[in-house]
């Protein structure tokens, strides 16, 4: 599989996770914590490296500027998640709000 396929395979995933979250919000009337739109944005970063890279269609240095900026941005989003799950972990129950970092509450069971 060429590398321009690899990276339209993840913008097509990251699109199709972000607006399943986007449907749960709007639709659904779920509403996200402020650590979840922080995860939202690490997906976004990942969509939009992925696009660009598939519409550039680089080579063998360019796929690995590519790979390093998706490690960066997917690293960032996995550090929101971590401390989306700490929050979560230190609550008093499904449902109970916290203010661990900063006054930013989150919820037990919060979704992307």
């Amino acid at each position: 599989m060429k590398a321009r396929a690899i990276f339209a395979c993840i913008f097509v995933v990251c699109a199709g996770l972000l607006g399943v979250a986007f449907y749960m919000e709007h639709v659904m009337g779920l509403e996200p914590c402020p650590l979840c739109w922080l995860q939202r944005f690490g997906f976004m970063g990942v969509g939009l490296v992925s696009l660009v890279a598939a519409l550039h269609g680089p080579k063998q240095l360019g796929v690995r500027i590519y790979g390093l900026l998706l490690v960066a941005t997917a690293g960032a989003g996995l550090g929101t998640a971590g401390a989306a799950v700490v929050a979560a972990e230190f609550t008093g129950g499904p449902g109970a709000r916290v203010r661990p970092f900063g006054g930013i509450y989150a919820r037990r069971f919060a979704f992307v």
